[in-house]
């Protein structure tokens, strides 16, 4: 997680490098629901242009997000 969040984190970087980076914590991370992940990669969403995000890279953004709560919904139920 130390390598990679600064790699997501730095706006300098092109989407295709942040993007594999947040797929790759998504899977490192995979149903842990990780805080600092999440928030970090939400950020990102949230900073850059909706041009951006329309581009096929946006989408390991969001999949590598989702990776993080993959089967947490188990928890929820009785």
């Amino acid at each position: 997680m130390t390598l990679l969040l600064p790699v997501v984190a730095d706006d300098s970087l092109s989407m295709e490098i942040i993007s594999l980076a947040a797929l790759s914590l998504g899977f490192i991370f995979v149903g842990s629901g990780n805080g600092e992940v999440a928030s970090t990669i939400l950020q990102v969403m949230m900073e850059r242009e909706d041009k951006a995000l329309d581009e096929k890279w946006g989408r390991f953004l969001s999949l590598g997000l989702a990776l993080l709560y993959l089967g947490s919904y188990t928890q929820l139920l009785p």
